[in-house]
């Protein structure tokens, strides 16, 4: 399946009409090309990017291959061997196989710079694997000027293929810092198809994120911790999210047409993570909720779950918990409360590393952690800390909705696309679907 329309052009689209003053960020992708038989032009893509025509050239460029020790198969063939073939016809191919010891590689800062350090004199960088691969790649790029990048995604896991951030993992902590967006993404859905059923599971959890975390974007703009809320992202996912109740049962199988769709929605919540400027429009608590699940499993020598899947379930706890919010809202009297105080930042303090500290005695832990926190707990200026100053009518009118309700029509148009499911209790079924067993046991 080719996208009609493509997936940048449908980005284009849509923001030409929520976004006329181009507030957001510009999204600097090239082309997303998802189909059955996309790996065979990831050459061609290179050669575009290095605006080759059809002259010899004088030398052939250089280009760097980045990838992990992680076999991936595309109808039994090993697929690097592929690319490695086909891109040693056109160009002087250099190849680096990531491994940080660990079960499995994570961007640290000593294997950006050791794909930094190999990038370093190439012409452009093709990166194969998953989400952290793509990451690597994008932040070796960077560190070496910004050279043409292409990646080839091989399991719908995550959504940062198509986002100008990457994750990286300082003192067991892992922080979202900028990067750059891919030239090019290469998704190959027959290649997809076949990853592990886990990997693209992981993917449909991430996705549910999109019900719940623009619900905490906006409470966060409403009481002035974060400025940075437009509709615009949310406007993206809507493009994405008609009928996932439907589709996504192809998922637990392996159906092609439900992988594409998987594909075609993790593209675009990554492109609206990076128009956005901030992560905020799509990790909200349940981000929160993965990552503590990390650090835990870390600390106390577990293996560390996928983190889609953490997400997916972390999405369930958070919409029951914005069902008690509104019920608990539904029930008090309109009468306005009384004022909210901000914390207090030494007792904010003193309780952070109070968690952090058992899970890391050399407290390196908590002093990645509170500069965060410190960040995140200060309220904006000349807004109030009411409870009900946050609704215009003093009372919230939406009931199971899954958002925030201040503003009940901007909200339901902007933070829950349309005709996603029927009630709040579809995503908990769906997910139940995928994994038989539950998901919490794959996710712990």
């Amino acid at each position: 399946m080719r996208d009609v329309p493509g997936l940048i052009e449908e980005v284009q689209q849509v923001l030409r009409r929520v976004d006329p003053d181009g507030v957001l960020v510009a999204c600097e992708i090239r082309d997303v090309h998802i189909g059955p038989s996309e790996l065979a032009r990831v050459a061609d893509e290179v050669d575009r990017l290095l605006g080759r025509g059809g002259e010899p050239p004088s030398r052939l460029p250089t280009v760097l291959l980045v990838m992990d020790r992680t076999v991936i198969r595309r109808a039994g063939s090993a697929v690097k061997d592929e690319l490695v073939a086909q891109l040693a016809q056109r160009f002087d191919l250099r190849t680096l196989v990531l491994d940080d010891g660990q079960a499995e590689l994570h961007a640290s800062d000593e294997v950006i710079d050791s794909a930094t350090a190999a990038a370093d004199g190439v012409d452009a960088i093709v990166s194969v694997g998953g989400g952290t691969i793509s990451d690597i790649g994008k932040l070796s790029s960077v560190g070496v000027g910004g050279l043409p990048l292409v990646v080839v995604q091989t399991a719908a896991s995550v959504d940062g293929f198509t986002d100008n951030v990457s994750v990286v993992l300082r003192h067991g902590v892992k922080r979202t810092v900028p990067s750059r967006w891919p030239d090019v993404v290469v998704a190959d859905t027959t290649l997809i198809a076949e990853a592990p059923q886990a990997m693209n599971r992981a993917g449909f959890g991430e996705i549910n994120s999109m019900f719940t975390a623009p619900a905490d974007w906006r409470l966060a703009n409403l009481l002035g911790f974060d400025e940075s809320f437009h509709h615009g992202p949310i406007a993206l996912l809507a493009e994405v999210g008609d009928q996932i109740e439907e589709w996504s049962r192809g998922l637990a199988t392996g159906q092609r047409n439900s992988t594409e769709r998987l594909v075609r929605a993790l593209g675009m919540r990554g492109i609206a993570t990076g128009v956005a400027g901030t992560t905020a429009c799509l990790s909200g608590v349940e981000h929160l909720i993965s990552h503590m699940l990390d650090i835990s499993n870390a600390a106390n020598g577990r293996p560390t779950g996928l983190h889609g899947a953490q997400v997916g379930v972390g999405s369930v706890v958070a919409a029951a918990a914005w069902e008690l919010l509104f019920a608990r809202m539904d029930a008090a009297s309109t009468v306005p409360g009384p004022e909210l105080t901000p914390p207090d930042p030494a007792a904010a303090e003193q309780l952070v590393r109070a968690q952090f500290g058992p899970l890391d005695p050399t407290g390196a832990l908590a002093e990645e952690c509170w500069p965060t926190t410190t960040t995140s707990s200060a309220p904006g200026r000349g807004i109030g800390w009411s409870y009900y100053g946050c609704f215009p009518d003093g009372n919230c009118t939406g009931k199971n909705c899954g958002h925030w309700c201040a503003h009940p029509r901007r909200s339901r148009s902007g933070c829950r696309p349309r005709g996603h499911r029927r009630d709040s209790a579809t995503s908990t079924r769906q997910w139940n679907r995928l994994w038989p067993a539950g998901p919490c046991s794959t996710a712990a």
